[in-house]
């Protein structure tokens, strides 16, 4: 269960956009929160327009002032100043998230660490193997402010793979906590939608290839029925489509058909989205889809590597 959020918050107010929609979904789950900063090595003068918090003292005022202003549990509330200014930023946050057993790390897709350097930076992707909690990405809206955030339903993108089901056995909970339904898509190729040697089989042998694809959405929709069976029996709402096509062109156009307030993704290797093609994928969908991100990585290959336990210094203070 979701019962401990990680907020990075870098001073800005593009990563100030996040604490809304945070505040809503913690209040459903009856998490606490913790607002982080990190001061950063030769950092700037400003961020996203707003002055650099560069100094412990600045960092602190900026927590202690901010608190006030959210409507929140004060009990249920911590502010932390990394002390010791960080090189990289990302791993720094991963690491106080691994000691503070933070169920969930929520950032802004333009504030401290934007959508596709999350995905695709190889320092971030090497640490999301080490054990790192979902991280859940909400979007300032076109003036950089808060958007209003009331989520309802979640679109979880599966891919047919073990693998790929990490998402929704991540947001299963987080589901039942808040009341959200979900929306199960699994998506079949077209034949001119298909890739490198599939492609090429399609065109030799079309008549063979229609037939494979046909035979895969069969088994797409038996694997999202059971899935469906399972969410309703620990009394999850939720309902779940096959669709024909590009796999990302049609994820997108669910989501705004629904429409959809989270669109659940799993994450693997340094490629990022893998299942949904290239690295193109992340600014392909923020022009597009407004709501929020629930990313998560593959929970295998999260083992397959080990955990590193360096402890960050700390400055804890009470809200």
């Amino acid at each position: 269960m979701y019962r401990h959020f990680l907020v990075p918050l870098d001073g800005s107010r593009l990563a100030e956009a996040v604490l809304a929609g945070t505040l809503e979904l913690a209040r459903r789950c009856g998490a606490r929160l913790t607002l982080l900063h990190i001061l950063e090595q030769s950092a700037p003068a400003t961020i996203h327009g707003d002055r650099h918090l560069r100094h412990i003292p600045e960092a602190e005022a900026y927590l202690a002032g901010l608190a006030p202003r959210l409507d929140f549990p004060r009990d249920r509330l911590t502010l932390e100043v990394h002390p010791h200014p960080e090189a990289d930023v990302a791993l720094s946050i991963f690491r106080h998230a691994a000691e503070l057993r933070a169920d969930l790390v929520v950032l802004s897709t333009h504030g401290l660490i934007g959508l596709r350097e999350w995905l695709f930076g190889s320092v971030a992707q090497k640490v999301l193997r080490r054990e790192a909690p979902p991280v859940f990405m909400l979007q300032p809206t076109a003036r950089g402010t808060a958007p209003e955030f009331r989520p309802a339903r979640a679109l979880v993108y599966l891919d047919g793979t073990t693998a790929g089901e990490a998402g929704l056995t991540a947001v299963e909970p987080l589901a039942q906590q808040c009341g959200i339904e979900l929306h199960l898509v699994m998506c079949i190729p077209t034949r001119s939608a298909l890739t490198g040697g599939r492609a090429a089989t399609g065109t030799l042998l079309p008549t063979t290839m229609a037939a494979i694809l046909d035979l895969a959405e069969r088994d797409a929709l038996d694997q999202l029925r059971g899935q469906l069976e399972r969410l309703q029996a620990s009394g999850v709402t939720a309902t779940a489509q096959v669709v024909r096509g590009d796999p990302l062109a049609q994820l997108v156009e669910v989501a705004l058909h629904l429409p959809a307030d989270i669109l659940c993704l799993t994450t693997r290797g340094e490629s990022g989205l893998e299942a949904l093609g290239t690295e193109e994928v992340a600014p392909k969908i923020l022009t597009r889809f407004n709501g929020a991100f629930f990313l998560v990585h593959h929970e295998s290959e999260v083992r397959a590597h080990p955990r590193d336990d360096t402890p960050p210094a700390r400055a804890v203070h009470p809200a």
